[in-house]
């Protein structure tokens, strides 16, 4: 079986197991690898010579390491999928996936959370615009600051998503082409002031559904225009544009939240993970409430302190227990 049928039979599973964003990006590494190896059967790729050498190749390219990253896991997904499917393709697969080498401990540019800070710039940057952009912009990132939610979820809002009275949005998440859920995300009243004044100008510009517009053809907005908005206003505040990324938002709300000692399954309802697991990875990150929790609940700092419940434990004496030795 070539390496192309190979790749053609892992986007047929992934439909069904993928977000679009997610398969879109798999399938784009594995047509690159597939042609470094010149699409070679499945059953005569080598370790060394191709996956290995694919890796030296990128980084001779000098491609950053969490490009080269996600080079490998996407072949390791694929490779772990076909290995379900070997007697139906009737294909025997030449090494296990888990040999295929994928850095621990590389995070991916876009998982550096915008921090308070970052954001009060990027506002200063956006009140030099004029006019729809001002309004517009400083309303989406407004949002995105204060909802946490994902840059599709965001671009896929329409107007009648916006519940007014609530400060709030209905927001649709459609991780794969079968499963879609809604949740209900919430912003402060700055935010909400900025939405009012972005509704007001916005319908002079469209008729569209869309609550986020281009003032160029009045259609919705995609999720790579937002990123290259963001782009313009990091070098305007002179913030580094290879740092701050959209899906930063997200991660900095969650940051955020940790710090706030927010309930975990609250975490997990306003930012829709499926998994409470997704969730703890920003309490993993932030341990200062742990570390408060334990020491005012059971160590030394809970209430009457180590010295009354020292005063309160009757020990006995050192000796009473010990037999007397007689003396030769």
């Amino acid at each position: 079986m070539k390496f192309n049928k190979a790749v053609d039979k892992y986007l047929e599973w992934g439909q069904r197991h993928y977000s679009t964003r997610t398969l879109e990006l798999y399938i784009d590494h594995l047509r690159r690898f597939e042609r470094f190896i010149e699409n070679k059967d499945v059953e005569k790729i080598k370790v060394i010579e191709d996956v290995i050498g694919y890796c030296r190749h990128l980084e001779k390219r000098q491609v950053a390491d969490n490009t080269i990253n996600l080079s490998m896991i996407a072949l390791r997904q694929m490779w772990k999928t076909l290995a379900g499917f070997e007697r139906e393709l009737k294909v025997r697969l030449p090494f296990l996936w888990g040999v295929i080498p994928v850095k621990k401990g590389i995070m991916a540019k876009s998982h550096k959370p915008v921090t308070p800070e970052e954001f009060r710039d990027l506002l200063g940057a956006i009140n030099g615009s004029q006019g729809f952009l001002l309004a517009r912009d400083a309303c989406l990132f407004r949002i995105l600051y204060d909802t946490g939610m994902r840059v599709s979820e965001l671009t896929s809002l329409d107007v009648s998503s916006v519940k007014e009275a609530e400060q709030a949005a209905v927001v649709i998440t459609r991780k794969r082409r079968d499963s879609v859920k809604h949740r209900q995300v919430f912003w402060t009243r700055e935010t909400h002031k900025a939405l009012l004044t972005y509704l007001d100008i916005r319908h002079c510009y469209t008729g569209d559904e869309a609550l986020f517009i281009s003032i160029m053809h009045g259609k919705r907005l995609t999720t790579r225009a937002v990123e290259r908005i963001l782009k313009q206003y990091c070098r305007k505040a002179g913030l580094d544009p290879t740092l701050i990324k959209p899906h930063g938002f997200r991660h900095g709300w969650g940051m955020r939240a940790v710090d706030a000692e927010m309930y975990p399954p609250y975490l997990q309802a306003h930012m829709g993970h499926a998994h409470l697991a997704s969730s703890q990875i920003y309490y993993n990150v932030r341990n200062h409430a742990v570390e408060r929790e334990y020491h005012d609940k059971v160590g030394d700092k809970r209430k009457g302190g180590l010295k009354e419940r020292q005063e309160a434990i009757v020990l006995p004496p050192l000796m009473a227990s010990m037999p007397e030795v007689e003396h030769a």
